[in-house]
């Protein structure tokens, strides 16, 4: 009698783990792209603009990214102050059902919602995503946002439309790319399956 209860509640046990293994396999595994991965992993987005930086821009940030001040090249010191970054911008278009893989960006980044409505999730510093709306109808979301430094985030255009959104990507001279791939966030409250 008691080999046999042993015996179920190991089999038991086993199935149980079994499950949660499989589940786990399961939430881990790629969305569906219908038009096919980029290399660098994306779905349906496409960047235009220059592949390298246009031009350099010093900015200061408060530390409560409430205020900004931006001086261009030829400007100078006149403006005082600043930490160098290369600029280049872009217009990126995202497919209906199109996303990004994680990624972060070394500099801030100024978007503008040019048309359509995603869904941008950012990884917040306690690990834990956050979820936010973005349109180019302030009365449906976000139509302009600042990205914050080397915050991962993705953007999935779950609308019928295309999404439209215009960049202007900074980064230190010394960071060799705008964009960096990251890896998939652990925290349950960050959705899987944006990286392949």
């Amino acid at each position: 009698m008691l080999k046999n209860t042993i015996r179920k509640a190991v089999f038991l046990a086993t199935g149980v783990i079994v499950a949660f293994a499989m589940m786990r396999l399961a939430a881990a595994q790629p969305l569906p792209c219908s038009v096919g991965r980029t290399p660098d992993g994306n779905c349906g987005v496409t960047r235009v603009g220059p592949d390298l930086k246009i031009d350099e821009v010093a900015y200061n940030l408060n530390k409560s990214f409430t205020q900004v001040t931006v001086r261009g090249r030829g400007i100078g010191d006149a403006v005082g102050g600043g930490q160098r970054h290369d600029v280049r911008w872009a217009t990126v278009t995202i497919v209906p059902g199109g996303f990004s893989r994680w990624h972060y960006h070394p500099g801030p980044n100024f978007l503008s919602m040019e048309s359509g409505k995603a869904v941008y999730y950012t990884v917040e510093v306690n690990g834990k995503c956050t979820t936010s709306m973005l349109s180019a109808n302030p009365a449906d979301g976000l139509p302009g946002f600042v990205e914050i430094p080397a915050q991962v985030h993705t953007i999935h255009n779950t609308s019928a439309d295309p999404v439209v959104i215009r960049v202007l990507f900074t980064k230190e001279p010394s960071d060799p790319l705008f964009t960096e791939n990251a890896e998939q966030p652990t925290d349950p409250s960050c959705p899987q399956g944006y990286n392949p």
